[in-house]
């Protein structure tokens, strides 16, 4: 990607003239250029699923993930930069774990995509890091409330509860099917067998 800051893209503190973050902007752009990843949420689950983006014929099937188990009842589907993506994971698991270990009791999907969301962004908010250019949907069951969630956290940090989200290059056109569909009302079978 060739770079249009004039110096002020060299921090993701440094703002334009004009008022914009160019690392940021470039973190979207990462997002924007790779695989579609998609959550919906049904009446007794989350699907994820992601689009898996060929680079080489020598490329075996089974590398490159994008769909990752960071505890017994949290998945996270990621698009952009794989190795940001894993990053993500790792920070995920890191925080099932602790949570685990301190209160004795798995972590509830909003305080993990709070705290998730809370890392990334502050990864926009010092010089001596960059903005995470990776997006990431969060599915995970809440033992207290008894229901299944969803989030989406984007690349400047920004985390949105979804019923179904979208991120990466088709995203826009899979927004549109997912409203369509409603999915809100089916049960996970019902969803992957339906004519998108």
């Amino acid at each position: 990607m060739s770079s249009t800051g004039a110096g002020y893209d060299h921090s993701c503190t440094v703002y334009s003239p004009d008022g914009r973050m160019y690392q940021a902007e470039y973190a979207a752009k990462a997002v924007e250029n790779a695989g579609t990843s998609i959550g919906i949420r049904c009446k007794d689950g989350v699907i994820l699923a992601t689009e898996k983006i060929v680079l080489s014929k020598m490329l075996c099937k089974s590398s490159n993930r994008r769909i990752f188990t960071c505890d017994l009842s949290i998945g996270l589907a990621c698009s952009g930069f794989a190795p940001d993506g894993r990053q993500l994971v790792n920070q995920t698991r890191d925080v099932c774990s602790q949570y685990k270990e301190q209160y004795g009791v798995t972590i509830p999907p909003n305080q993990l995509a709070d705290r998730l969301s809370q890392y990334v962004h502050a990864h926009t908010c010092y010089h001596y890091l960059r903005p995470f250019g990776s997006a990431c949907l969060l599915a995970g069951y809440d033992e207290d409330t008894k229901k299944h969630e969803l989030y989406s956290i984007q690349s400047d940090g920004l985390m949105f509860r979804m019923i179904g989200a979208a991120v990466g290059k088709g995203a826009r056109a899979a927004q549109t099917e997912i409203e369509r569909g409603k999915f809100e009302d089916k049960t996970c079978a019902e969803c992957l067998v339906s004519d998108l």
